[in-house]
């Protein structure tokens, strides 16, 4: 009877942790304001009951249990909100949008940390059925119920973005969590499925960088299996990065001005702009130079209009770090991943390794064409944090 009773009361609190984070994520990406308020604000509400909430439990937890209060992912993570909210004030832009982002993030975080610690192995299953869950619950919107969501300024809105170009937000850190228990598991079959529904979802809708990042990392997945491959294309994306950052991104440099690349494209019929980012891009850069040093702070949707070309974003995360934090929260950023890439290259497996590394360059290689939610970026970079955690620990408690 003993046994039965602890397999009901476990059964129940990982159906209430799977509600917790589908609530949580699904305040950060549905888009129900438009034709479900309703929704849209309880899902609000009760996002940020979970957070204050964890944010208590985790309190007590580590002042019962002597644990530390602020990991690298909380203090990179609050010192960079920091650094948005004064560049905010000192330009007279409102920076309280940028708290839900910090909230959420940190609600995942949390959680994770007051999860039992032997049950980790459980929490990356079930955080991945969550995201997983999200993916399909799109895939099927955009079939069966296309237009359900209604239509903002003519455009169609989806269950999870206002743009298509903004389901990498939410297939990435999918792809990366599947992965992970692909490797827990020995099972790859549910990965498969799942890069074949979110490379069918971006191709459905026309986003060709999702499309070609995606379907290359399915590739991988399924053809790539020694690790010195991986390696070389990982090194080799890393360059492609490089090259098209100074080639497109910033022209006026004039580092790698390589003109067979633009006789290339030009023969394909695409000038690289993929709806003039590169427009945006030299806009945006010309705004970063009156302020290069401390940014612009949070800006809103009808300054970056009135700015950078009609655009609400600059599309390239580098610059949208730059615009809002200038250099100082560029930086801050850029240590705030390389600390996570850090995590994660100090796993044992090097295949292992390799294969989450791929991941992470391709959501920065996506990241160059279009900016995410905060939100999400943050959470991508705690599963980065903890990666090296959940693929370890089943190793020690055998031990």
């Amino acid at each position: 009877m003993g046994n039965i009773n602890r397999s009901i009361v476990l059964s129940f609190r990982d159906v209430l942790l799977w509600f917790t984070f589908f609530i949580v994520i699904g305040s950060a990406c549905f888009q129900t304001q438009y034709k479900f308020p309703l929704l849209f604000a309880l899902f609000n509400i009760l996002s940020k009951v979970i957070f204050v909430t964890s944010l208590i439990l985790h309190i007590i937890r580590c002042l019962r249990y002597k644990k530390q209060f602020f990991t690298k992912y909380d203090i990179l993570l609050l010192l960079l909100f920091s650094w948005l909210v004064c560049s905010s004030i000192l330009n007279g832009h409102s920076w309280i949008m940028q708290v839900p982002f910090v909230m959420k993030s940190l609600s995942i975080r949390y959680i994770f940390t007051l999860y039992t610690p032997n049950r980790k192995e459980k929490i990356i299953t079930i955080l991945s059925s969550v995201f997983t869950f999200i993916v399909y619950l799109n895939f099927f919107q955009l079939l069966f119920f296309s237009s359900i969501m209604g239509y903002v300024d003519g455009d169609k809105v989806y269950l999870i973005s206002t743009n298509y170009n903004q389901f990498g937000a939410v297939f990435m850190p999918a792809i990366f969590l599947k992965i992970i228990e692909s490797f827990q598991t020995g099972c790859k079959r549910s990965l498969i499925l799942l890069f074949v529904v979110c490379v069918a979802s971006v191709a459905i809708e026309g986003s060709a960088t999702a499309t070609i990042s995606i379907l290359l990392l399915l590739l991988t997945v399924v053809f790539v299996k020694k690790y010195f491959f991986l390696k070389v294309e990982n090194i080799s994306i890393l360059v492609g990065i490089v090259l098209f950052f100074f080639t497109f991104v910033l022209p006026v440099l004039s580092i790698f001005n390589v003109p067979f690349v633009s006789s290339f494209v030009e023969g394909l019929g695409k000038d690289m702009t993929f709806s003039h980012r590169t427009s945006i891009w030299i806009y945006a850069l010309f705004q970063i130079s009156y302020s290069p040093l401390i940014g612009y702070g949070v800006c809103d949707k009808e300054w970056f209009q009135f700015l950078l070309s009609n655009a609400v974003n600059t599309h390239n995360v580098i610059l949208h770090f730059l615009i809002q934090g200038g250099g100082v929260g560029l930086l801050i950023f850029a240590v705030f991943v390389y600390i996570g890439i850090k995590q994660l290259l100090s796993i044992q497996d090097k295949y292992q390794r390799e294969l989450l590394l791929t991941v992470v360059i391709v959501f920065f290689l996506m990241s160059q064409f279009e900016v995410y939610t905060n939100t999400f970026i943050y959470i991508f970079i705690f599963l980065m944090f903890i990666s090296k955690e959940m693929l370890t620990c089943k190793f020690i408690e055998n031990v």
